[in-house]
């Protein structure tokens, strides 16, 4: 198996990765369009004000991307009193998928947000997200006590500290401690 680059880009540094190999032209074209042969990765999109977690093979190939936006305190009331990073989007290539890279990912997203002290913000899931990060959310949290979480529908950011599922049945992730 390849080992695999990881990469922490702001939206110029993903554009030049773009733009410097064809197949990983997907973002600009199809936005948050469905996957497909044209689109293998479709949760990655390209946005001027985005950060990206990304893991690149050796040829270039963008594999998997987290896609974040990061808010200083005070531009919005809702994100509370403290900096804050909304975690966008996941995504896994489609050839590349069920090999730990989302959770690779989400372990940096993690360790960015407990090493700035922003409250990470999470909102709702598309059905792969459902099926496969909703349930590994919480158990990367335990590897992350200190770090902050605000779900979607939630006023209060949950910590690590606290052993907790979520449930998703009825739109928002509802906490439910274990």
């Amino acid at each position: 198996m390849t080992e695999l680059k990881n990469i922490y880009v702001d939206s110029a540094g993903l554009l030049a990765l773009i733009k410097g190999d064809r197949r990983n032209e997907y973002p600009l074209r199809w936005g948050r369009g469905g996957e497909s042969d044209e689109n293998p990765l479709p949760m990655l999109n390209y946005n001027w004000a985005g950060k990206y977690f990304l893991k690149i093979d050796d040829d270039g190939l963008i594999v998997a991307a987290a896609t974040m936006y990061p808010y200083a305190k005070g531009v919005d009331d809702r994100y509370l009193d403290a900096d804050s990073i909304y975690l966008s989007q996941v995504g896994v290539h489609k050839d590349h998928r069920h090999r730990g890279y989302a959770k690779n990912l989400l372990n940096s997203v993690f360790s960015l947000a407990a090493k700035t002290d922003s409250v990470l913000r999470i909102s709702g899931f598309m059905p792969d997200g459902r099926k496969y990060l909703a349930p590994l959310l919480p158990v990367m949290h335990t590897k992350y006590p200190q770090a902050k979480v605000l779900y979607d529908g939630e006023t209060v950011p949950v910590t690590g500290e606290m052993k907790y599922k979520l449930q998703l049945e009825w739109g928002e992730p509802q906490i439910l401690p274990l």
